[in-house]
């Protein structure tokens, strides 16, 4: 389920974009399809292209992960409850170490997609979030329903808080295994095993 997640997330970072029979698509809509549309740019620079740009390469896309992601609202429903029992700097730490845990497992698999296609489907907006509905066609032909959970911030950015991939929560995923290390061990555990997957 892992791979399934990874492979997915990575789709759709880098898929062509198309808009069929979509009503005028709202910011959310269009603030993450600019993000998406970012990505494609630095994958198809072929200045960006050499290995010895690899590292330039991933930097930028790393900036564009974190333009949309909010990496703050990931970590604190991956972390639940535990999370109000942390302080202020505990959870600025968390955040960092989530952001990072979160980048490291994408940005390779992103650089090895290229031509899948991302159908925009749906938008559903509710006060101050919103899920942009995609499905994701492989070159295989697969048909993966994608979901996006954006969340408004100040100025009118939104930001993916979730991604729903054939109905399984990205943060819930995550909340499930922190759950099950919390119950075993302890925060001081977690955080530092997910420090040595970060390193």
């Amino acid at each position: 389920m892992k791979r399934v997640i990874t492979a997915a997330l990575a789709i759709a970072a880098t898929g062509i974009l198309l808009f069929p029979a979509l009503a005028a698509a709202s910011a959310a809509t269009d603030q993450l399809k600019a993000s998406i549309d970012g990505v494609i740019s630095i994958l198809s620079d072929p200045s960006l292209k050499k290995p010895e740009m690899a590292a330039k390469r991933r930097e930028k896309i790393r900036e564009k992960i974190e333009e949309r992601f909010s990496f703050h609202e990931m970590a604190k429903r991956s972390l639940g409850k535990e999370w109000r029992a942390r302080s202020t700097e505990e959870r600025q730490e968390f955040v960092v170490i989530f952001g990072q845990l979160i980048q490291n497992s994408y940005v390779e698999k992103i650089e090895g997609y290229s031509d899948e296609k991302v159908l925009y489907e749906n938008e559903v907006l509710r006060k101050r979030t919103a899920v942009v509905k995609t499905r994701i066609i492989t070159k295989e032909g697969t048909d993966i329903p994608l979901d996006y959970r954006l969340i408004e911030k100040p100025a009118g950015t939104w930001m993916v808080y979730d991604v729903i991939i054939e109905g399984i929560s990205l943060v819930r995923n995550y909340r499930t295994q922190f759950s099950s290390e919390l119950r075993s061990s302890s925060y001081e555990n977690l955080v530092n095993k997910l420090k040595s997957k970060v390193q």
